[in-house]
């Protein structure tokens, strides 16, 4: 996404130290911030130590915070995690300073790919989900799941439709 002050923000996973950032574990969550020149101005990897983590998506807050979101396989946001893959969005500050990380998902594998803000500031995720979250369940092996959270990242709804056969969803908008 491009934030304020032309900045741009690039969301992925990545395998050892980037830069000045350490390693965490396995397969690290990366948020790298960039000026409107393509100079680097800070780079962040976080994640679990012992269990892969990807990040998926990115969206700029009108705040200028920046959302990231993916899934994880371990313990994040103060959340234990559900079982194999997670939901997870993480809040940063324009300063690149972790606001806050929340985990989500059911007792099967849960991916998140897309992220997107409504003009009041509520946070849509969009991906799949093989199990029931917040009493919606799959009606297929994989079925797409969209999440509204609020401002701060606590979760309002879910909803989940599909076929038969595996779904997901890439990405989401609101016009």
């Amino acid at each position: 996404c491009v934030g304020d002050n032309g900045r741009v923000y690039v969301v992925g996973s990545v395998e050892g130290t980037v830069g000045t950032e350490p390693r965490v574990g396995g397969v690290d969550m990366c948020l790298a911030c960039y000026d409107a020149n393509g100079s680097n101005q800070w780079t962040r990897v976080f994640g679990t130590s012992d269990q892969p983590d990807r990040a998926c998506g990115v969206a700029c807050a009108t705040n200028g915070d920046v959302l990231v979101v993916g899934h994880t396989w371990g313990n994040m946001g103060g959340a234990t995690n559900q079982g194999q893959y997670d939901f997870v969005i993480a809040c940063f500050t324009p300063a690149g300073s972790n606001r806050w990380t929340r985990s989500w998902g059911s007792d099967n594998a849960d991916r998140a790919y897309a992220v997107a803000l409504d003009p009041a500031g509520d946070i849509y995720v969009a991906g799949d989900a093989r199990g029931t979250i917040d009493a919606e369940s799959p009606v297929g092996g994989r079925d797409v799941c969209l999440t509204r959270l609020t401002a701060d990242g606590q979760r309002i709804w879910t909803s989940m439709w599909g076929s038969s056969l595996d779904d997901t969803a890439y990405g989401v908008a609101l016009g």
